[in-house]
């Protein structure tokens, strides 16, 4: 017996050395110094591998047998207490059993006699990739694979040379490739010699695909740096697959320069230059056509040569917005046809005419060829439409903005001088009334903006010599002195920037008991006016303004505030008129120092983690999972038996969960539970698991969430939910907030979002679940209209008057505003100690806080909790090493990759640029094909996704800095109005978006659906999307001229200036996508 456990012992550990092996050979990213694909080919081949060189093979000593299957350990067993076998290498993954009789074909491993089971035969083979469809391809033309047999990272090509592991299987002949690196590989430094439309060659010679440089789009003469594979690619011999860019010489780039550009400017000079005596009448102005009018222009081709004539071969004339038709006559002859002679001194005019289809910009272009030169002359022409002269009609003159932000500025400096001088005299106001029930153990604190701050923004100087803080990395020593700063700076741009909507010289009407003020632009926040913000009349008369009487808002209507000042002041109002100056509440401000303060006390672990640390997990039960699960050692059980678990089974001698396993999660494991925590009384007699899931549908990947939420095993440690658009975050944290009530009956959970909206949504969900009012409370802010409240959620509402009361419920849904870490520090900080939980759920590349001070921005605030700790080392991104755990630490973070939203052409781009290309696409195949044969799409064999490209005019009015471009906003109504008016697409007002970075553009196209009397389509900013879905999107992406171009990239401006703006745009729509903008001013933007 003694030697039967040795040979297995034995022969386990040869098995273990051998699956080492195996994983140094899988890499996880592309090397910077070494091979990334396993070792050097250049030397002979291990004997072991039973190969020779090109594939050759060495035969192993085999011979079939019949047995009896003695033992059955796990993943292994044994046959006539000598013979190895694992359970993978069985026909048909059956299920062995202890007794029963086996034939196989054994092949001897010269190591005491012992035997294997050899069902495969495996050898190394060399050749190249002759057909590839992204999943599965052949080498040398008969040799198949699949994607799964690539290394990570590795995207395979047509034309690469590659090693791969040949496995035959003995019974069917059949053969398959099963591990295939790149055969050569080197590291390569060089120009951009040629570059085409999506690919290029650096010195000629290697061969690369744009999609393969790292965040930037090659140009020619780029300096470029990377790693190449050996690869048959045309001209080249070499494919990079991991580019980077590289700096050079200035005067290098110049000479590049100069070859590429030169040449091409010069031809174009010269095709347009008058010549050999010819003179043809040339356009700077354009002309103005509305839509399916004619516009006819005329040229007029004058030969000035005395003694010379000129024989016009042919006239072409082209328009690609419209139709084109010429007429040539002259002073002899009513018509003229090509070819015909121009005689000396004499002219000819060409009458062109245009019918416009599409507005916008565009030219005509007309090319004249003569006997042996051309001359092509470019018509500029805007074409326009009564919508877009109804806007041009609107546009206000515009003002200085420098004046006004200049003049803003002062009235800012104005009023903090006179505050710290102590020159004003305030009258208060009557605040909102509320009722309050509890007292207040420690009061508020100020947190008041120092004078020295204000002073430095004041002057201009740096910010650095006052709070010298913000040099220095942020650390759990100087945490609350550095968000402190930051906050101070957000505050005194929040200031400054109210000072734009001062009224001067407004008067006031009486209302019941309030003083009522008309305020433009109140519906459309700006500037966002709530109950309870203080209001702050001064006399237009007093220029030293002595006197100041503060009011306060009780209530807001559309865009008339009506207000309570001292009641001396009502009594003597007679309608004076009075300067206005709007404020906002610092109390979210205070809070925010008030928790960053408190947050060291939360531990470096919680600010900061440096590691992840299991702890036993806070419930001992077991969730009913469909999945992949893992054995005793923390290794995942692959190919194991489809059984049932039943108590009989589940106490047998083998040492493992074996649970059903569906074919598509083979890649994500959810946690398992100990053996030792579960008991009988848990499992049913049909052998399920009693605790179930309230939401049957959820994902593997989003069970795992629960499950580890529950457990809470890394604790006190924050626990991130990563999830990408649509791919279901709210009902996974309104799972795990129902499987916490019910079986942690001790806890409390506050759930905080971002918006009314989300917190509304969140607590809809959760009460499917069967959560009472007792349980579960609204906490809306006291400033929240009632009218604005759901109907479904109103009975769990609450506006904190009685907050000793609301403490009491168990779950707690409130908003959090836009998370800056401050204000996540608001939420973190009520968790109780060690074994208090805090739970992120976002995504990282969405947009994160939206802040006013460029100052704060710079200086790290913009930057969420979220971001800051998935750039931390124990939450970063892992292929290799948590490979079955979607490549993140599974203690720490679980990131959903099933996306039920989109169509997947619309969702591919997004997957690919900032989500590893892992995300997969779910929705309902009803729902996202409802508008693939939409009849204005070009390409109806499943892309809905469309991208007119229009040249449009940018335009600012009055002092506004926001851009409109009337011609992209009729275009996109103009689509809207296509969409609603499809009776096969049966679209509502609801289903459709528009989106537009810029406030002006979402201001002029609502006038436009005012004007056509269309109501209830959302117009508004990315950031007024986020969170938000549509079942068509329209976005106008505004910027159109060239000439801009440069500025544009200076101040980051435009559609695809920010990476997560853009990633949050085109993931809004499930099922069409229409982008209309300027195409050559997109692709300017690197």
């Amino acid at each position: 017996m003694f030697s039967t456990a040795f040979k297995f012992i034995n022969n386990l550990w040869a098995n273990e050395e051998e699956d080492d092996k195996e994983n140094e050979d899988v890499p996880s990213q592309y090397p910077t110094a070494e091979r990334s694909y396993g070792t050097s080919i250049d030397g002979p081949l291990n004997a072991n591998q039973n190969t020779l060189s090109h594939g050759h093979k060495i035969q192993p000593n085999r011979e079939h047998i019949k047995g009896t299957i003695t033992h059955v350990f796990g993943d292994y067993g044994l046959i006539n207490e000598d013979i190895y076998f694992s359970l993978s290498s069985l026909q048909d993954r059956a299920c062995p059993v202890v007794g029963a009789s086996i034939q196989a074909v054994v092949e001897s491993t010269g190591e005491n006699g012992l035997g294997e089971i050899k069902e495969e035969v495996e050898e190394v083979v060399v050749g190249k990739i002759t057909t590839w469809d992204k999943r599965t391809g052949t080498i040398n033309d008969q040799i198949p694979f699949t994607k799964d047999a690539l290394p990570y990272d590795f995207k395979a090509y047509r034309g690469d040379w590659v090693k791969a592991t040949v496995v035959q299987s003995v019974s069917t002949g059949k053969t398959v490739a099963k591990a295939i690196t790149p055969l050569r590989e080197k590291h390569f430094s060089g120009v951009l010699t040629h570059a085409y439309p999506g690919y290029g060659y650096v010195d000629g010679t290697i061969y690369f695909s744009f999609a393969s440089c790292d965040g930037f789009k090659p140009e020619k003469g780029d300096w470029l740096t990377g790693v190449a594979i050996e690869s048959d690619q045309n001209r080249g011999k070499w494919r990079g697959v991991k580019i980077h860019k590289k700096s050079r010489p200035v005067e290098s780039k110049t000479n590049v320069e100069d070859i590429d550009q030169q040449p091409q400017v010069k031809w174009k000079e010269e095709l347009f230059r008058n010549k050999c005596g010819v003179i043809i009448t040339e356009f700077t102005d354009p002309f103005d056509v509305l839509l399916d009018e004619k516009l006819q222009m005329t040229l007029i081709i004058k030969n000035t040569l005395e003694h010379e004539s000129r024989l016009v071969k042919a006239i072409k004339v082209s328009c690609c917005a419209g139709v084109t038709t010429l007429k040539v006559s002259s002073d002899s002859s009513s018509m003229l046809h090509p070819p015909f002679t121009i005689p000396p001194a004499a002219s000819v005019s060409v009458y062109v005419t245009f019918c416009p289809r599409y507005i916008g910009r565009t030219a005509v272009m007309t090319m004249f060829q003569f006997n042996d030169f051309e001359i092509v002359r470019e018509i500029p022409v805007t074409v326009l439409d009564a919508g877009v002269s109804a806007i041009l009609d609107t546009v206000e003159p515009i003002t200085d903005v420098t004046d006004t932000k200049r003049h803003k500025l002062e009235r800012w400096k104005d009023s903090v001088t006179k505050k710290a001088d102590g020159q004003v005299m305030s009258y208060p106001g009557v605040r909102p009334t509320r009722i309050y029930d509890y007292i207040v153990p420690v009061k508020l604190p100020g947190y008041p903006v120092s004078n020295q701050l204000q002073s430095c923004i004041m002057n201009k100087q740096d910010v650095r010599d006052v709070r010298p803080v913000l040099t220095q990395p942020l650390l759990m020593e100087n945490y609350s002195q550095r968000f402190s700063a930051l906050l101070h700076l957000e505050e005194i741009q929040m200031d400054i920037d109210i000072r734009m909507f001062d009224m001067e010289r407004v008067s006031m009407k009486p209302w019941r008991e309030f003083l009522s003020l008309e305020v433009p632009g109140l519906a459309e926040g700006r500037p966002s006016v709530l109950v309870g913000d203080k209001i702050i009349l001064s006399s237009p008369e007093v220029k030293t303004h002595n006197f100041e009487y503060d009011g306060f808002v009780h209530e807001v209507h559309g865009e008339h505030i009506l207000m309570k000042f001292n009641p001396a002041f009502h009594e003597s109002y007679q309608a004076e008129r009075y300067n206005v100056r709007f404020t906002f509440s610092r109390t979210p401000l205070r809070r925010c120092h008030q928790a960053c303060e408190f947050a060291v006390n939360l531990g470096v672990q919680v600010l900061f983690p440096a590691f992840s640390k299991s702890r036993p997990p806070q419930v001992d039960v077991l969730l009913n999972t469909q999945n992949i699960c893992y054995n005793s050692n923390q290794q995942i059980i692959k190919n194991i038996v489809k059984v049932s678990p039943s108590p009989e089974y589940m106490t047998s001698k083998i040492k493992s969960f074996i649970v059903p396993i569906k074919p598509d999660e083979d890649r994500f494991v959810v946690p398992k539970v100990s053996l030792a925590n579960l008991q009988r009384k848990n499992w049913s007699k049909s052998g399920k698991m009693l605790v179930q899931y309230f939401n049957k549908s959820l994902n593997p990947r989003q069970k795992a969430a629960v499950v580890r939420i529950l457990q809470g095993e890394s604790r006190p440690i924050p626990y991130v939910l990563f999830g990408p658009p649509g791919t279901g975050k709210t009902i996974t944290v309104v799972e795990a907030i129902l499987q916490v009530h019910k079986h942690m009956s001790h806890s409390r959970v506050l759930a905080c979002t971002p918006s009314n909206s989300a917190a509304d949504l969140l607590l809809e969900t959760t009460c499917k679940g069967e959560v009472t009012t007792s349980d579960m409370v609204r906490l809306n802010a006291f400033r929240r209209q009632k009218e604005a409240i759901p109907e479904a959620i109103s009975p769990y509402c609450t506006d904190g008057d009685d907050l000793a009361l609301v403490a009491r419920h168990r779950i707690i849904v409130t908003t959090c505003g836009q998370a800056t870490e401050p204000e996540a520090m608001v939420v973190i900080a009520l968790s109780t100690g060690q074994d208090g939980q805090s739970i992120i759920a976002g995504d990282p590349r969405q947009l994160g806080p939206v802040l006013r001070s460029d100052l704060a921005k710079g200086y790290g605030l913009e930057q969420s909790l979220l971001e800051r700790l998935m750039d931390r080392t124990p939450y970063m991104r892992d292929a290799k090493k948590f490979r079955n755990h979607g490549c993140y630490d599974p203690l720490l973070v679980t990131k959903l990759v099933d996306n039920y939203r989109s169509h997947p052409a619309l969702l591919k781009l997004s997957s690919r640029l900032f989500y590893h290309g892992e995300l997969e696409p779910k929705a309902e195949r009803i729902q996202r094909e409802a508008l693939c044969k939409w009849k204005q799409l070009p390409n109806k064999e499943d892309f809905p996704l469309m991208f007119h490209g229009i040249k449009g005019k940018d335009l600012k009015e009055g002092n506004s800095p926001s851009w409109f471009n009337p011609v992209e906003a009729v275009q996109a109504v103009q689509y809207l109005q296509a969409l609603l008016a499809d009776n096969k697409q049966t679209l509502t007002t609801d289903d459709v978006g528009i989106i537009t970075p810029y406030r002006k553009q979402v201001e002029k196209i609502n006038l436009l659906l005012a004007s056509l009397c269309i109501q209830g389509v959302k117009v508004g900013s990315v950031e007024e999307f986020q969170g938000q879905e549509r079942m068509a999107i329209i976005i106008s992406t505004v910027r159109a001229d060239e000439s801009l171009i440069g500025f544009d990239r200076l101040h980051q401006l435009g559609f695809v200036s920010s990476p997560k703006r853009f990633n949050v745009a085109i993931t809004r729509p499930k099922a069409l996508l229409i982008i209309v903008g300027n195409p050559h001013v997109l692709a300017s933007v690197k």
